[in-house]
């Protein structure tokens, strides 16, 4: 027969095995908040290509090198969309942008600027790094410096993430005449 003073513990062997169940599961689940990663920021910075790894670079540039190319780690929390293919805009200059390289190049007539795209909240910065040799729309002071803004239009980005239709504007007086709605084409 059943010992009274055994069929007593039961209840609460189970209970304590019950809260170490409800415990270990709140620890995993908040895991995160108990143990931060460490920061991912430096890791990122690192392993993003300098301006010698931008593809379709070549060894001769008109820039000078003397200071690197900004880089920021991109804002998670505000998604842009993302500007890749050919965009065109009403004066039939063509914006080429790889967004796997974060890489552009515009053409305007004889003219080529090669570059990056660095991601801000908000927008992306337009930073020159070379042209063809032809362009004199640009001073070499303002290579490597941001010269302007490319700025997603408000339900321009497709269901895809990709974004249709973005405002370029030029800061430089020179580069003007370069800014204005550019669509994907």
């Amino acid at each position: 027969m059943d010992n009274p003073q055994q069929s007593n513990k039961t209840p609460i062997i189970v209970a304590i095995i019950g809260l170490i169940g409800v415990l270990g599961a709140a620890v995993i689940a908040n895991s995160e908040k108990l143990f931060p990663a460490p920061n991912k920021a430096t890791s990122t910075a690192a392993s993003s290509p300098g301006p010698s790894q931008v593809p379709g670079a070549t060894g001769s540039t008109n820039a000078p090198h003397s200071s690197p190319v900004p880089t920021l780690e991109p804002n998670r929390e505000h998604f842009l969309g993302a500007m890749d293919g050919t965009y065109r805009s009403s004066s039939k200059d063509d914006l080429d942008v790889n967004w796997d390289q974060r890489s552009f190049s515009l053409t305007h007539f004889n003219c080529s600027l090669m570059g990056k795209i660095v991601e801000h909240e908000g927008y992306w910065a337009i930073v020159v790094e070379e042209t063809d040799g032809l362009c004199e729309l640009i001073d070499k002071d303002d290579y490597r410096k941001e010269v302007g803004k490319i700025i997603p239009q408000k339900g321009a980005i497709m269901n895809s993430g990709r974004v249709a239709r973005a405002l370029v504007n030029f800061d430089k007086a020179s580069l003007r005449e370069l800014s204005g709605v550019y669509e994907l084409q």
